[in-house]
């Protein structure tokens, strides 16, 4: 074999090997971007969550809340029915996201005496279409969800489930924010706007 043979295969082995070392770094780097970093939920509020972290129920602490539950107040029914929605995405304008497990809670509320149903948010079937959806993960017997309504008025507020879920009862509350829209929807003060969940202590009893 010649020298200028020897010196063409080096050639086309260095130029294989390169593209093979550019092959493996693309697969490295794509395997490291869409690598999914999967964390327990009471990592948040501690720290920074990382990109393409995913807040997970990995312990099913909101196991204990899913189903429905029931309580009375003022002569009209409210039920509520929590599911647990997975892999939850949250972006933002700079490209950064993350991913969490998080509850959601749709209602009825019904007049006691005619049985008609005053609201309910039952046929709502996207997660941006809740208005109940739980915030960070329960602790101490407590569980916090938001409550925020799409309407012109835009209601806020916090909804607090408090005791252990095993016992099959919870005490409700409610606390409004005080950032609602008086000028679109309407209204001279807080006190006019309709809000259909309920807005007094209660206690609400697992009934499936």
């Amino acid at each position: 074999m010649t020298i200028i043979s020897l010196s063409i295969l080096r050639a086309i082995k260095i130029k294989i090997m390169k593209k093979i070392i550019l092959l493996i770094s693309i697969f490295t780097v794509f395997t490291a971007y869409s690598q999914e970093i999967i964390l327990p939920l009471n990592y948040e509020g501690s720290k920074d969550v990382p990109e393409r972290g995913y807040l997970k129920d990995l312990f099913d602490v909101f196991n204990p809340y899913i189903g429905t539950w029931q309580g009375t107040w003022n002569g009209k029914t409210f039920i509520l029915k929590i599911e647990k929605v997975t892999k939850e995405l949250h972006s933002f304008e700079s490209g950064y996201f993350y991913y969490r497990d998080r509850l959601i809670g749709k209602y009825i509320v019904k007049d006691n005496a005619t049985g008609s149903i005053i609201s309910t948010t039952m046929n709502n079937v996207n997660l941006q279409e809740a208005e109940i959806k739980s915030l960070a993960y329960p602790k101490e017997n407590k569980f916090e969800f938001l409550y925020e309504t799409g309407d012109e008025c835009y209601v806020t507020g916090k909804i607090r489930l408090k005791g252990n879920p095993a016992t099959n009862q919870l005490q409700y509350f409610y606390f409004p924010d005080e950032f609602w829209r008086f000028e679109e929807c309407h209204v001279a003060s807080a006190a006019e706007v309709l809000i259909p969940i309920p807005t007094e202590p209660m206690i609400l009893t697992r009934v499936n």
